[in-house]
């Protein structure tokens, strides 16, 4: 028979143990806590100071019940008029060496696609169609005088191409820097598969940001593909990677990619528009080349241009290579004013 006094020696261990166990659990909680408490001041911080330190260097005008950004610089003078469409992420920012040397010989506009940069969010949701509409009324309202040269890198390509296809009479010639095309993602499943890896990956992203993690990633020195952009340029990216509503608007971009590159599978050609296509000579997936070259069999007047050591995001982020592309887009303008043959 075990006595009540043995008993009770081998459970008191337990017992004692029980409030350390839960009083650490606690305390681990508080560390969290504390912890994410001081992210989120910490991010609040750095995003009031973000919004003093980049103010919009453009125009906000009226679209139709939200405002977007343009910038336009060059020549006033003489037609046509060229429209810088960014790559995924949508911020004219991506521009910063290929605008200015565009610039020295034509007209040249980038803006921000809604909820992107300086341009308030879109209330309907992200399309080809809309994203056409949108140019339209920014164009329109903000008095940047057609025809114009749309140049569209990456999927910005796709809207680019959607604006033609509903405004035929407002374009006067093309370029498209190593645009997507509507079924890629049909006849490369495996490049939708890893969009939508990393769009599940940045399903933590917004949480993050809101605890001030990217402004810190970039505060201590870290770097994405736009490292090479001007440092104005740089920082002003930066800023807005790092806030939550960049990344939940790019989520919302990930998850509506098939829908929009289906509604584009009806684009048709571009008859004898001029029309250039730019590449990068490297850094492509396999079948992207072959999707490049049916690119440039859009139109009857077409040219198509590799940049040698080039990859699909640096083409506007490296120097040398943004140079090579706004060299491209000049001399499709200058083959729109002559009405000639674009030359590769």
């Amino acid at each position: 028979m075990i006595s009540t006094s043995s008993q009770a020696a081998r459970t008191a261990p337990a017992r004692q143990r029980t409030p350390w166990a839960r009083r650490a659990g606690l305390a681990l909680l508080a560390l969290i806590l504390a912890l994410a408490t001081a992210g989120a001041l910490y991010q609040a911080g750095a995003s009031a100071a973000d919004r003093r330190a980049f103010p919009a260097p453009g125009q906000l005008v009226d679209v139709g019940g939200f405002k977007m950004h343009i910038l336009c610089s060059g020549s006033a003078t003489g037609a046509p008029t060229v429209i810088l469409d960014t790559l995924s992420g949508g911020s004219m920012l991506s521009w910063a060496w290929v605008q200015p040397e565009v610039a020295r010989g034509a007209r040249v506009c980038s803006f921000d696609r809604a909820g992107y940069g300086w341009s308030e969010p879109d209330p309907q949701p992200e399309s080809a169609a809309r994203a056409a509409r949108n140019l339209h009324a920014l164009l329109a309202s903000a008095g940047v005088p057609g025809p114009y040269v749309l140049v569209g890198h990456s999927k910005g390509g796709i809207y680019a191409r959607a604006y033609a296809a509903a405004y035929p009479a407002e374009v006067a010639g093309m370029a498209l820097i190593d645009a997507s095309t509507p079924t890629q993602f049909e006849r490369h499943p495996e490049w939708l598969a890893q969009e939508r890896s990393f769009g599940r990956m940045a399903a933590l992203f917004p949480l993050l940001a809101r605890l001030g993690l990217f402004h810190l990633f970039f505060a201590r020195g870290g770097e994405i593909d736009f490292a090479e952009l001007p440092r104005p340029a740089h920082d002003a990216l930066a800023a807005f990677w790092s806030s939550p509503e960049f990344w939940q608007r790019q989520r919302a971009s990930i998850a509506a990619g098939p829908r929009i590159f289906a509604e584009a599978r009806g684009l048709g050609g571009l008859g004898d528009m001029p029309l250039m296509v730019v590449s990068a000579a490297s850094g492509g997936q396999p079948g992207w080349a072959e999707l490049q070259n049916e690119l440039a069999a859009l139109s009857r007047n077409s040219a198509h241009r590799l940049v040698p050591g080039a990859t699909h995001a640096s083409l506007v982020f490296n120097p040398a290579h943004a140079r090579q592309v706004a060299a491209a887009i000049l001399d499709l303008v200058a083959a729109v004013r002559a009405h000639a043959q674009v030359r590769g």
